[in-house]
């Protein structure tokens, strides 16, 4: 969200990842990975927002500080934003298009070549061989336990 408002800068790529997942603990790459920016420039630029105060480091990862004043009035304000940006796009005029019953009948053709009564029975047969298998190969260490030991 903020990204459309302050542009794509990497501080702002960066604040917005974070912000987005406010309870997760990232590595620098996964930082880097998920808000869009170059290692390099993350390298860059982290220890600048550490000591603004948005991001602590416990051992290699880096995690939201919700204790700072200033996270807590952007995350706040994100979820504003978000909320704002959800009642927009729901007053627009966007009517939902009604399927005929001749287009419900082309997308659920009963003559469809995909049966999921028989996908679900094979599942449900697989997953039966595995568990005979399993149970046979269990078996078989109990009993070659047990003749080892005599």
């Amino acid at each position: 969200m903020y990204e459309e408002i302050f542009g794509k800068s990497p501080r702002v790529k960066l604040i917005n990842y974070i912000l987005i997942n406010p309870d997760l603990e990232y590595t620098k790459k996964q930082l880097a990975l998920g808000s869009g920016i170059a290692r390099s420039t993350l390298d860059s630029i982290i220890t600048d927002i550490m000591n603004e105060g948005y991001l602590l480091k416990t051992n290699n990862k880096y995690h939201l500080n919700k204790n700072s004043e200033y996270v807590k009035v952007l995350y706040e304000t994100q979820i504003k934003l978000a909320n704002i940006g959800a009642k927009e796009l729901s007053k627009k005029d966007n009517p939902e298009k009604r399927l005929s019953d001749e287009e419900l009948d082309m997308i659920f053709d009963e003559e469809s070549d995909f049966d999921i009564d028989e996908q679900l029975e094979k599942l449900e047969y697989e997953e039966e061989k595995i568990r005979i298998v399993s149970f046979i190969n269990n078996k078989k260490k109990v009993m070659d336990y047990a003749y080892i030991g005599k």
